[in-house]
C-alpha cells in the first residue's frame, strides 16, 4: 500500500491533470456565467409566489389539512433557503430547539451596542434568526422576516404539526409525515415550488443551492458594500473571500468595462484616432486614446 501511494502521488499529475483541466475550465466558461443562474426578476417571481401561498395558508381562519400543511412547509423552506442562500437541505434540517432560540432572540444582543445599529434594527422590525452546522462544521446564519416569523409560529405550533400526523418524537421545524422520525427533502421542496411558479422549464432548473449562491454572490460584488458588510457577507454564505470569488461569483464583465477602461484608456496617453465618452457619475469625461 505504501509504494502504490508513492507512485500515485509521483503520477497523479500526470494521469488526473487533464481531467482537473477540464472541470477548471467547464467551472469557469460554463457554471459562472450570468445565463447559467437565475435573474433578478425570475427571484423576485418565485418569492412573490411564496408569500402570496404562504398569506393564504396561515390566514387567521384558515384550517390546515395534510396536503396544505405539505404544501406550507415544501413553501417555507422554499423561501429560507432561497432568501438565506443556504446550501440544499440546510433548512430542511433545522431542529425545533434552533427555531426556539431563534423565537426568544437568544442569539441578539439585548440591547444596540450603538446608535447606528439601533437604527438599523428598526429599519427591518420583526427579524429573527438562528444558527446551524453548514459544510465543513462551520456554522451558519439563517435569519427570517418577520412574516416568516408569523407563519414559523403557526406551522410549528403542536395542535398544527399533531393534525397534520408529525410524530410527536420529531424534533424537525420541517419534519416528513406519516409518523417519520426524518426531516423533509430541501432539494425537492425548493423544486417543486418552484415549478408552481410558471417559469420556463430551463429556468426553472437554475433554482438549485450552487446556482442560487452564484447568484447572491454576483449580485452583491455588483454593488458598491462596504468591507465590513462583505465580511459578514462571507460568513453568512459561509465560505471565504477567495472561495466567493472562484467558485461561485460571475464575472463582472459590465463593472469591469464601466470602471477598468477608463483606466486604460487614460494608460494610452493623448494619441489615438477616435473619441470615446465614458460617463463617469453625472460626468461625461472624454478619451482621445481608443486606437485601432
Amino acid at each position: 500500500m505504501t509504494d502504490f501511494v508513492t507512485c500515485f502521488r509521483h503520477d497523479e499529475s500526470s494521469l488526473f491533470g487533464n481531467a482537473r483541466a477540464i472541470i477548471r475550465d467547464r467551472k469557469e466558461t460554463h457554471l459562472k456565467k450570468p445565463d447559467n443562474m437565475p435573474n433578478k426578476e425570475e427571484v423576485a417571481k418565485v418569492h412573490a409566489h411564496i408569500d402570496k401561498e404562504i398569506a393564504r395558508l396561515t390566514d387567521n381562519y384558515t384550517f390546515l389539512t395534510s396536503d396544505d400543511y405539505l404544501l406550507l412547509r415544501d413553501l417555507l423552506i422554499t423561501q429560507i433557503t432561497i432568501f438565506n442562500t443556504r446550501r440544499g437541505g440546510e433548512p430542511a434540517r433545522l431542529m425545533m430547539r434552533q427555531w426556539e432560540e431563534a423565537l426568544n432572540d437568544e442569539w441578539l444582543m439585548r440591547e444596540p451596542t450603538d446608535a447606528l445599529e439601533a437604527q438599523e434594527r428598526q429599519s427591518i422590525p420583526g427579524m429573527k434568526i438562528a444558527y446551524q452546522k453548514g459544510k465543513g462544521g462551520h456554522s451558519v446564519p439563517v435569519i427570517f422576516l418577520e412574516h416568516i416569523v408569523k407563519a414559523m409560529e403557526k406551522f410549528c405550533s403542536e395542535d398544527v404539526r399533531r393534525n397534520a400526523g408529525v410524530n410527536s418524537e420529531n424534533h424537525y421545524v420541517f419534519p416528513a409525515t406519516g409518523n417519520s422520525m426524518n426531516c423533509a427533502d430541501g432539494w425537492h421542496a425548493v423544486h417543486g415550488i418552484v415549478c408552481q411558479v410558471g417559469l420556463p422549464a430551463d429556468r426553472t432548473k437554475l433554482f438549485t443551492a450552487t446556482k442560487i449562491r452564484h447568484f447572491a454572490s454576483t449580485s452583491v460584488a455588483q454593488q458598491d458594500v462596504p468591507e465590513s458588510d462583505k465580511k459578514l457577507f462571507f460568513q453568512h454564505m459561509g465560505h471565504s473571500r477567495t472561495t466567493n470569488l472562484n467558485s461561485y461569483q460571475a464575472p463582472l464583465g459590465q463593472k469591469t468595462m464601466d470602471r477598468i477602461t477608463p483606466l486604460l484608456l487614460g494608460m494610452r496617453g493623448s494619441g489615438g484616432s477616435c473619441t470615446v465618452y465614458i460617463s463617469i457619475g453625472r460626468k461625461k469625461q472624454c478619451f482621445n486614446s481608443c486606437v485601432y
